[in-house]
């Protein structure tokens, strides 16, 4: 169902009820995680890439530096999705 992370933000109620052990009650409490982790700052998102010496302070730091995720990835090189 999912080849790549940002296919989370495609999942549909009707694909996780398919799924073992997955009632309504679940789906629906994922998808609304899921729409809810769209308004999370960058700096949030640097700190969930679990990146190796980057804490919240560093991850502050980047994101008043390269404002969003794109302009990161583009420091690195990465520009695909």
């Amino acid at each position: 169902m999912l080849k790549k992370i940002s296919d989370l933000y495609a999942l549909r109620a009707d694909q996780l009820l398919q799924l073992d052990k997955f009632a309504e009650l679940s789906a629906d409490n994922l998808l609304n995680a899921i729409e809810n982790s769209k308004n999370n700052s960058v700096e949030r998102l640097i700190t969930a890439l679990g990146i190796r010496g980057v804490g919240a302070k560093a991850a502050r730091v980047l994101a008043a530096h390269f404002k969003n995720l794109r302009n990161l990835q583009k420091c690195f090189g990465r520009t695909d999705r």
